[in-house]
């Protein structure tokens, strides 16, 4: 439960969870056995089973959002045991990856949501760390849609036509590095 103070984090519960684990990590430290196994009963409490994405927060109470699934995603790996693992495994990722994905390539961020190059990042990412790059396949038209948000001076547009932004351009550059194809954008201008 969350105190009054971070009750507008309610839907980002995923995200602190992968903000400390991921800090600890990187600063050398693991959670301990107890620890880690809370966090994922807790990823776990936040997965949709219907769609197989994640929530903001426990389900039910919000819909599964490719922005928390990307932070679940990445809590799980970052843990790294067999039963967080098993709790990827067993998510459907691919079936909600599917169901985010338009015709053009892009990905909305939940049912009926906003799409933008963030989306096409978190699907390709969480795509990649759990192993449904090719079930979620083919890419060839999420990468000719994020190139189209490259604008003219080099950045990337949260969407085609829209003015460059600095988390769009890494949302853009990390996604098409997966799919290797970074070579694609224009590069000397994104320099």
């Amino acid at each position: 439960r969350l105190s009054a103070g971070y009750a507008s984090l309610d839907a980002s519960r995923p995200w602190l969870c992968y903000w400390i684990v991921h800090s600890l990590s990187i600063l050398g430290t693991r959670i301990d056995a107890a620890a880690a196994d809370a966090v994922i009963n807790f990823i776990g409490r936040c997965r949709d089973p219907d769609c197989g994405g994640f929530c903001g927060g426990p389900y039910p109470g919000q819909m599964a959002h490719l922005a928390p699934t990307y932070a679940a995603v990445n809590t799980l790996v970052t843990i790294g045991t067999p039963a967080a693992f098993e709790l990827i495994k067993g998510a459907k990722l691919g079936s909600f990856l599917r169901a985010m994905r338009r015709e053009d390539g892009a990905f909305t961020m939940h049912h009926d949501g906003e799409v933008d190059v963030r989306g096409a990042y978190c699907a390709i990412a969480v795509a990649t760390l759990s192993g449904e790059v090719e079930a979620t396949g083919p890419w060839e038209d999420t990468a000719n849609w994020i190139l189209g948000c490259q604008t003219y001076e080099g950045g990337v547009g949260a969407t085609p036509g829209e003015e460059a932004h600095g988390g769009y351009t890494f949302c853009g550059l990390a996604a098409l590095s997966l799919l290797g194809a970074a070579h694609r954008l224009r590069l000397p201008p994104l320099v």
